[in-house]
């Protein structure tokens, strides 16, 4: 679901490869994917496939630095990075999540994205939907099945 499936090592060679496109041709595709292959919560997959959270951190670096206005996705991206979960191995230590709502907060992101950084909110049905790139029929949950 998404690219939840993958090895972490697969993540971080995928990640860093995208990292690496986003430095030279910025893309929101690119946001995209990133944001997916860092996810700090994940919608279908096993938590044990998460990147480790100092990896997930480089990567919003890298696009708190590529500008969040600048690049779209980008900042539905790091609120996939940041997110807080309640596992202390999955989430970002506070500073780092602090930053990302500072960033976030200067570009007007809604105010839910920066609740579930600062604190553990379940995932909304819409940001799932952004999550996986395409959106289910009406009435239709992932755990409905």
């Amino acid at each position: 679901a998404s690219l939840e499936h993958l090895a972490v090592a697969k993540k971080i060679q995928l990640g860093d490869w995208i990292v690496e496109h986003l430095k030279t041709a910025p893309s929101s595709f690119g946001a995209w994917g990133l944001g997916r292959l860092g996810a700090r919560s994940l919608i279908y997959g096993s938590n044990h496939k998460t990147v480790p959270a100092s990896i997930a951190q480089g990567w919003i670096d890298v696009l708190l630095g590529a500008g969040l206005g600048r690049l779209d996705g980008a900042s539905f991206a790091v609120l996939q990075l940041a997110k807080m979960t309640g596992d202390r191995l999955r989430d970002l230590e506070a500073p780092a999540r602090r930053r990302a709502v500072e960033a976030l907060r200067k570009i007007r992101a809604p105010e839910a994205w920066l609740a579930g950084i600062l604190e553990v909110v379940e995932a909304t049905s819409s940001e799932e939907s952004r999550a996986l790139g395409d959106t289910l029929p009406e009435g239709l949950t992932l755990g409905s099945f």
